[in-house]
């Protein structure tokens, strides 16, 4: 049986469900060091986990901002 490589962590209510940064950054299209910019800029929530403090982030997050980041392009906010 196949493994999923998302990463999924109790919470009170649900499920969240969470992926690496280098997985967010593929799917952005964008390198893993520019992800690691959005995030220490604040642009996406992350978490650090486990003893080796893994940094994750929650597949929404990374969602909502492939969005925001569409509709600004769409718009023409931000270029030229």
């Amino acid at each position: 049986m196949a493994r999923s490589n998302v990463v999924q962590f109790p919470t009170a209510q649900k499920i969240e469900h969470y992926q690496s940064t280098q997985q967010a950054a593929d799917f952005l299209n964008v390198s893993q060091p520019y992800l690691d910019e959005l995030l220490s800029k604040g642009e996406i929530p992350f978490r650090r986990v486990g003893a080796e403090s893994l940094v994750v982030v929650k597949i929404k997050d990374v969602i909502g901002y492939k969005k925001q980041e569409d509709q600004a392009q769409e718009l023409g906010m931000g270029y030229e």
